[in-house]
């Protein structure tokens, strides 16, 4: 807040420290758009709205939002993605937007550009949809 306050010089601004943010996402695309900006990375992601919703709009919880991503495969923040440990492609970033090919430097780019251009990811993260119900304490094998 402070460096914001110090670098805009003669603009009247005010930084509000918390604005309500709610996803909404479901069947009727023409309904969750009013006023909502559509999620960039994925369609099934829904709209997002800052500050209220549209009055008779049902919003979901922010459990339900992360448990509708995460049946997407699609992963969000620290909780998510392992600063320093992972690498973009391996969490589909590549797919949902996050990666630019055209952006300037940054940290990871030449690896990043080198990936791209071989075509090859060695891990991926993806959903995975079991037929039954297994123990938690039962190693899972998969292969694709």
């Amino acid at each position: 807040k402070q460096w914001y306050q110090r670098r805009v010089r003669g603009a009247k601004i005010s930084i509000c420290d918390s604005v309500p943010i709610f996803a909404s996402f479901g069947e009727h695309p023409q309904q969750l758009s009013k006023g909502g900006i559509q999620d960039p990375r994925l369609e099934e992601l829904g709209y997002r709205y800052l500050g209220n919703p549209p009055e008779n709009l049902t919003h979901a919880s922010i459990d339900e939002y992360h448990r509708h991503r995460v049946l997407l495969g699609i992963s969000e923040g620290v909780k998510d993605i392992a600063s320093g440990k992972d690498f973009p492609f391996e969490h589909n970033l590549d797919y949902l937007g996050g990666v630019s090919f055209t952006k300037g430097c940054y940290i990871g780019q030449e690896l990043t550009a080198r990936t791209h251009h071989v075509g090859e990811t060695r891990k991926r993260l993806v959903p995975v949809s079991l037929s039954r119900i297994v123990d938690q304490d039962m190693p899972l094998r998969l292969s694709a």
